[in-house]
């Protein structure tokens, strides 16, 4: 089913895997400043940091980053099995750091020695503990013995403890005060609000591939955020969900009724529907069974959609592969002018710039100079040329740009980076996007030409029509 309502959406692939992706991290929510944080700590030696959150709030989306993110002379040991006992924690400490026949009463001290070596050669080693509220309160002592090895002048190992809520209350008790006090950085990965959920449905469906309208009204959007309780694990399965519901009736716009739809379906629990005495909602498993059965009138129906809508927006340069390996750039899909769409793909496209706020929602000093700085050359550049785009937040989530502008201006000539304000559907968006370019293989070149990490958003050519 879920293939089936990709080009029902105009989608490349699924839009809500449940299974982590980085190339499609979400950095609002406080997110991408939160990765940012933990870079920083890492970078200046802070020794122990935690981040504690609710199951299904993002912490292994997170983690994953972190990990992609480390600079390529650091040492990673993952340790996923919260139930070692101390010293199974430090040999298998011992064994990631190549000590395959260390003893038992020096096993810390070879350790010790181990991280001196690479401390050395310029190397940084960073431990992660995944599930560490899980963890035997001895281990987590032991946890505190790693972290007192120390260098001249830095921490010879960087210690990142992600875990639930109860973690926090572990580190609470008196006898954990001595782990707890070495913590330099507590950080909390907290739900979705339904503006940040909002936010994220559109990510993910950006990410996909679409590049319509917003296909979540106010009102799915709300129960969605009530029904999910603002958890990304189970927005995407309710989204997922939903879009299947939307996709069994035959319809692209996506209403509350096919939210409540998905909610009985996943067990999702939602207030009872405020118009009474409507028909019975029919379940996703029966509506499914009947598209199944009438897979030729669907055929027949898609055919029709097709003869009618004569251009799509430009997907993304990323093919699935890429988007799941971040490790290769095609050739971007065929553009296309206003002039070339139908009145529903120049819905699909446009984005254009809002009126000059004087106070941007959200922008902090960075963005806002670089917003006026932007406006003229951007009116300036033919409509006929194309950019690359690198990040569309909503207003919500512009705080995050600070972080990523300073990291996109490290990796790319800043003269090249515009950002853009826009209205959609009511709605301030804010897009940064870079270069100017005669054609979208001269942008899909560029692409080509990008740091690792940035190809892995998923960037691709758009043409300055949208924005005139």
């Amino acid at each position: 089913m879920t293939t089936m309502y990709l080009d029902h959406f105009g989608l490349s692939e699924p839009p809500f895997r449940i299974t982590p992706q980085t190339a499609w991290f979400f950095a609002g929510a406080q997110r991408g400043a939160l990765l940012d944080a933990l870079l920083y700590a890492i970078e200046n030696d802070e020794g122990i940091m935690k981040i504690s959150g609710e199951v299904g709030t993002g912490k292994t989306m997170l983690c994953g980053m972190l990990i992609e993110r480390l600079p390529t002379d650091a040492q990673v040991i993952y340790l996923t099995n919260p139930s070692l006992s101390p010293q199974a924690l430090l040999q298998t400490v011992a064994l990631e750091l190549g000590i395959e026949d260390a003893n038992s009463l020096t096993i810390l001290r070879q350790i010790e020695q181990a991280l001196i070596e690479r401390y050395a050669a310029g190397r940084r080693v960073v431990t992660i503990i995944d599930e560490a509220h899980a963890m035997p309160a001895e281990s987590l002592e032991q946890v505190r013995l790693l972290s007192n090895l120390e260098g001249a002048n830095r921490k010879l190992l960087q210690i990142v403890l992600f875990g639930q809520p109860e973690l926090d209350e572990l580190l609470a008790l008196r006898e954990m005060r001595s782990l707890h006090d070495r913590i330099t950085q507590h950080f909390s990965l907290a739900p979705l609000s339904e503006p940040e959920v909002d936010a994220y449905l559109q990510h993910r469906l950006e990410a996909a591939g679409y590049r319509g309208p917003d296909l979540f009204n106010k009102q799915s959007v709300r129960l969605v955020t009530h029904a999910s309780k603002g958890l990304t694990r189970r927005i995407n399965i309710l989204a997922d969900k939903t879009l299947m519901a939307a996709f069994a009736a035959k319809t692209r716009n996506v209403s509350r009724r096919h939210v409540r739809q998905a909610a009985q379906d996943a067990r999702y629990g939602l207030p009872p529907a405020k118009r009474f005495g409507a028909p019975l909602l029919i379940g996703i498993g029966v509506a499914c069974t009947i598209v199944g059965v009438g897979i030729v009138a669907w055929h027949t129906l898609r055919q029709g959609d097709a003869r009618q809508t004569t251009a799509v927006a430009a997907g993304p340069v990323a093919s699935a592969a890429h988007m799941s390996s971040a490790s290769s750039v095609q050739t971007a899909l065929p553009m296309v002018t206003p002039a070339q769409s139908t009145p529903v793909a120049a819905a699909a496209t446009s984005s254009a710039p809002a009126a000059p706020a004087k106070n941007a929602p959200g922008l902090g000093a960075v963005a806002v100079a670089l917003l006026e700085e932007s406006r003229p050359r951007i009116a300036q550049s033919p409509s006929a040329h194309y950019f690359v785009q690198l990040q569309r937040v909503s207003a919500t989530d512009a705080p995050s740009l600070e972080g990523f502008l300073q990291r996109v201006r490290q990796s790319l000539d800043p003269a090249g980076l515009r950002l853009y304000q826009a209205s959609v559907d009511g709605r301030i968006r804010y897009g940064l996007i870079f270069g100017d370019y005669d054609s979208a293989k001269d942008a899909a070149i560029a692409i080509t030409k990008m740091p690792q990490w940035i190809r892995a958003l998923g960037v691709y050519p758009r043409q300055y029509s949208a924005l005139h």
